[in-house]
């Protein structure tokens, strides 16, 4: 069984073609939280997977993320709503990349190559969840895959 190479590998690539400077696959805790890190980041987790007869069903959360930037140098050009930093276009940004993506599954060459989306997808935004100020958007989705490769005999 290739499914699950060849669904992390799709999205990897897809992701690749993006303004997304590295992706990654594993764990929560892999994320690249060092400053050193190039940044955006898209960050592929795997949770949980449906087999079916003709089918498997994966659920997918992927984390689109930026460094928010704070400018420090003239903090009275900040404003009330936008602040002094880049939290703004940092959350524009990540959640245009995950759209991207969501409508290459949805419709584009993800969904040709029988990579489909089968619930509506949604990004729920996060703000400073790491030590190093990353923000951006935790997508969630799941995608079905044939189930061709499996013999039973």
């Amino acid at each position: 069984m290739r499914a699950y190479y060849e669904i992390t590998t799709a999205l990897k690539n897809q992701l690749d073609s993006q303004q997304i400077n590295i992706v990654k696959l594993g764990d929560m805790a892999d994320v690249d939280l060092d400053k050193q890190g190039i940044y955006p980041l898209a960050h592929i987790l795997v949770e949980e997977a449906r087999m079916g007869m003709q089918t498997i069903e994966f659920d997918i959360n992927i984390l689109f993320a930026d460094l928010v930037d704070i400018n420090t140098d003239n903090k009275k050009e900040g404003t009330p709503f936008y602040g002094n930093n880049n939290h703004q276009d940092v959350m524009n940004a990540m959640i245009n990349e995950a759209n991207i993506l969501t409508q290459h599954l949805m419709r584009g060459n993800l969904f040709a190559s029988n990579y489909q989306v089968i619930n509506a997808p949604t990004a729920l935004p996060f703000t400073g969840r790491f030590k190093n100020m990353l923000s951006g958007w935790m997508l969630s989705f799941t995608v079905q895959v044939p189930n061709i490769d499996t013999t039973i005999c």
